[in-house]
């Protein structure tokens, strides 16, 4: 539905008008039966186009049309006019009628092309305010890209600077806008030379010889390259170019964004860096668990993957280093698996440590291995990591001293029962002796025995090297637990031993000569004598103090190579982002924008430092250059300079917005042009600074010059003018009066009535009268020809007749009402009262007659002698009354 005024004072051909227009279904019509009429509805309801009259009372249509532009802007004006003279129709479209149309012929087809007008003018300022529109949001795209921006025509001059490429070159766009030869290149390259935004469709081999990384995907090229000349150092940038098409697909000229891709290249270098290192680490890693004979495992509880080392397949005997967990499970000797798989359960669902020995028949080759493997648990991550290590040989020493202890027991036991035989097998008892010593002194593990009350009695040689002590002398005989880093851990020992009889890889930490810790693991138990009584305790000792850093090693690269992976995933999904921005910017652009129409400056330190061609249209000067480094007093009149000074402080320093505000600028040729300024804080090359917008207001300034004038005349009218006139609230108080009406009231001055009731000086027998048409004005919006009394202080009465309209003030409602003396003309009727009856009782008969011999009245006399009513003289001639009477005569 399209929303029009209709201003005429016509009536009739208001009326006419709506009923065509609204037929059709398209228009809702308002109409005003006069300019300011038309303007005050424009006050309360916007309209989608106005129809207006040219020639009309107290302001004619283009009048009324300046109003219109000067106070509700660019709305479609239509003049419909009988006037067709020629300067009507030029003084019409230079001040902005979108169309003019002459009244007159067939009405059908005028209100037809009347229609049509509107359409088109509304489709028109539609058009145009989405092309506004869409030119303003691409302005802004390309001003805040965050990638410095510019553009060239096919001439290769510059049509785009945005800002980020003004904070790279430190070119402000005025400064570059407009210019060719490539000038655009001297801030990035030193330089003239050809650019990437240069070279769309040049071949490749002149572009490699420029740019290196080439990409190009149809018509957008991008590429890499090193500035030498920007910000002191060598920077590396990645810039990407496109052609630029018109409307009809033709090319228009060429766009390039500029990325400075030196963090980011810096970072790449050190991410290789990085990998070069985990790389070495993970080489390092495999050498270690090679030498260590260990390996490690990931079990993946998402997938149901198990994943393992090298070494760790190697030691299992598999091909492959990932397979389903089912598959591993089935690695393990049978009679193994039900305790694995509960030690893995309990290691998930309650974190129970994982630490347990088991035996497994490599695929490979079908050997039997001992193996010993620890685990931990992820539960943000479900994946268990783990550490096996071959334990075969261990196993195969254990089983040896094992046996070689029982050995030695049963031979002590035969000595003691048969010492008499003590000659006989000395020779066997001393080869035993040298096997067993043998043994303790090359065994790499450390072997231990401390009797009943805990002292230290039998210990390898390994032993008193892995506690730093110069011989085994050194440490027998003393408490067991001088050698514990924590002598708790002793007694924890014996009350495991107490419990299950033995301990297998117990780990545990012992305290060398010196004082520092040693990491180890004891498979350890308790001995009896003959009699079954408790000996003491012996068992091996195993430094894994080399396992447990490989482990940490193991543990801290994986959480290197997981940081690092995620970290790489961050930066491949921001560069993915910025690339998608990228393209969605450039997708967006399709046209080059327009320069602001109002003036518009950034002032630093008082100083223009940057204005758009608007404002150096408004200030009348040559160029940009003319105004740029100016203080900003030079172009303000010098009475607004405090003014001025005083909105720059609070932007400035309190930082609070100060909303518009009038002032007067000054042209180059010293022309004072009053504007409405809006000032906002702004940052400009990193400085504090004003963004300020101008909008010329000598229109308004005119108008409301004009408006004061036109109040003055009518308040002299109204002043001078033989009639009262007063302005009511809606309770019927008086707000404003000029002195006749004072002077109706009995009183002598405006303030004497001002805020009273007009019911206080009305006769008594008409306040209620009067009291009654205040409500009904109020209800019906006027009262005509109303007859009241007035009684002044000395009781005289004065008869009034009121006539009164409902006006908006603001937001409330005023009664402006209109009082005339008609003392004398109820006079005068009074008086023709008494001769209407003086007459009607007269004795003589009465007759009034036209010219053409209609009766107009007869008394009371003439229908007695005649016998005619006066309903029937009143359709009768004199002829039908005296037949001697003629029209002649």
């Amino acid at each position: 539905m399209i929303h029009v005024l209709y201003v005429d004072d016509e009536p009739d051909l208001l009326n006419i008008s709506k009923l065509f227009l609204e037929a059709t279904g398209e228009f809702s019509l308002d109409t005003a039966i006069s300019a300011q009429d038309g303007l005050d509805t424009l006050q309360n309801r916007e309209y989608d186009a106005i129809v207006s009259d040219f020639q009309m009372t107290e302001m004619d249509g283009i009048e009324f049309l300046k109003e219109v532009r000067s106070r509700f802007g660019s709305i479609p004006f239509i003049l419909f006019t009988g006037r067709g003279r020629e300067e009507v129709v030029i003084d019409a479209i230079n001040n902005g009628a979108d169309f003019y149309l002459q009244k007159g012929g067939d009405p059908k087809a005028q209100f037809a092309e009347l229609a049509h007008k509107i359409r088109q003018a509304v489709a028109r300022r539609t058009a145009e305010q989405s092309r506004i529109e869409s030119e303003k949001r691409l302005s802004d795209i390309i001003n805040f890209l965050p990638d410095a921006t510019f553009a060239i025509d096919k001439a290769g001059t510059v049509i785009t600077w945005n800002h980020a490429i003004e904070e790279m070159t430190g070119i402000a766009a005025s400064d570059m806008m407009g210019k060719g030869n490539y000038e655009y290149a001297i801030p990035l390259y030193g330089e003239r030379r050809p650019m990437l935004i240069d070279l769309v469709f040049s071949p490749p081999g002149e572009i490699s010889a420029r740019y290196s990384h080439i990409f190009r995907d149809g018509t957008m090229l991008a590429a890499e390259t090193t500035l030498p000349h920007l910000r002191e150092e060598p920077r590396t940038f990645w810039g990407k170019a496109s052609p630029l098409y018109d409307q009809n697909g033709h090319v228009a000229g060429s766009i390039e964004s500029i990325r400075d891709i030196t963090d980011r290249k810096k970072a790449e270098q050190m991410l290789t860096e990085q990998y070069r290192l985990l790389a070495e680490s993970e080489f390092r890693l495999k050498r270690a668990e090679v030498a260590a004979g260990i390996g490690h495992w990931e079990y993946h509880l998402d997938t149901g993957i198990m994943t393992a080392s090298e070494n760790a397949a190697a030691i299992y005997g598999v091909d492959s280093t990932e397979m389903p967990i089912s598959e591993a499970q089935e690695i393990p000797l049978p009679e193994c698996r039900r305790a694995l798989d509960a030690a893995l359960n309990a290691l998930i669902q309650r974190g129970e440590p994982y630490n347990l020995d088991f035996r497994i028949r490599r695929p490979c080759d079908g050997a039997v291995r001992d193996i010993h493997s620890t685990a931990t648990y992820d539960p943000e991550k479900r994946l268990v990591f783990g550490i096996i290590h071959d334990i075969t040989e261990r196993k195969k020493t254990e089983t040896e001293l094992a046996a070689t202890n029982e050995q030695l027991i049963a031979a002590e036991e035969e000595l003691r029962g048969q010492y008499d035989s003590l000659a006989e097998n000395q020779k066997a008892l001393a080869a035993s002796g040298e096997k067993y010593r043998a043994i303790l002194e090359n065994i790499q593990d450390v072997y231990y025995r401390t009797d009943s009350r805990g002292t230290l009695v039998m210990i390898s040689p390994s032993g008193a090297n892995l506690l730093g002590y110069a011989g085994v002398g050194e440490m027998t005989g003393r408490p067991a637990t001088d050698y514990y880093a924590d002598p708790a851990q002793r007694e924890a020992l014996l009350l495991a031993l107490k419990k299950d009889g033995a301990v297998v890889n117990r780990e545990t930490t012992l305290k060398r000569k010196d004082g520092s810790a040693v990491m180890v693991a004891t498979s350890s138990h308790a001995y009896y004598d003959a009699d079954g009584n408790f000996a003491g305790v012996e068992g091996i000792f195993r430094d894994i103090t080399d396992l447990k850093k490989v482990e940490g090693d193991l543990r801290a690269a994986y959480e290197q190579i997981t940081a690092a992976d995620e970290e790489l995933r961050g930066q491949y999904e921001e560069l993915a982002r910025s690339e998608r921005q990228l393209r969605e910017n450039e997708e967006n652009f399709q046209r080059m924008v327009e320069s602001a129409p109002e003036p518009l400056y950034i002032s630093v330190a008082e100083r223009f430092v940057y204005v758009n061609p608007a404002m150096v249209r408004f200030v009348g000067a040559t160029s940009s250059s003319q105004l740029l480094g100016m203080s900003l007093f030079d172009r303000i009149d010098p009475r607004c300079h405090a003014a001025i000074q005083e909105r720059v402080r609070i932007v400035m320093e309190e930082h609070k917005p100060v909303g518009r505000g009038e002032t007067v600028y000054l042209k180059m040729d010293g022309t004072p042009v009053p504007v409405e300024s809006t000032v906002a804080l702004f940052r400009y090359n990193n400085k504090p600074g004003g963004l300020i917008l101008l909008r010329d207001i000598t229109d308004r300034k005119k108008a409301e010059q004009a408006l004061r004038e036109q109040e003055e005349k009518y308040r002299a009218l109204i002043e001078t003018t033989g009639t009262g006139f007063v302005i009511l609230d809606s309770e019927g108080r008086v707000l404003d009066a000029n002195p006749e009406y004072v002077r109706l009231t009995g009183h002598r001055d405006l303030n004497e009535i001002t805020g009273s009731v007009v019911t206080e000086w009305t006769a008594g027998y008409d306040r209620e009268k009067n009291a009654e048409a205040v409500r009904q004005c109020m209800k019906d919006g006027f009262i005509h020809n109303l007859e009241i009394d007035y009684a002044g202080a000395s009781g005289r009465i004065l008869p009034i007749e009121i006539n009164a309209s409902v006006i908006r003030s603001g937001d409330s409602q005023r009664i402006l009402t209109l009082c005339r003396d008609i003392t004398e003309r109820r006079r005068m009727r009074n008086e023709l009262e008494l001769l209407k009856i003086s007459v009607d009782q007269a004795y003589d008969e009465v007759f009034w007659l036209d010219f053409e011999g209609n009766f107009l009245y007869v008394n009371d006399s003439a229908c007695r002698i005649t016998g005619y009513s006066r309903e029937e003289f009143r359709t009768m001639k004199i002829y039908d009354l005296d037949p001697a009477c003629t029209p002649e005569d």
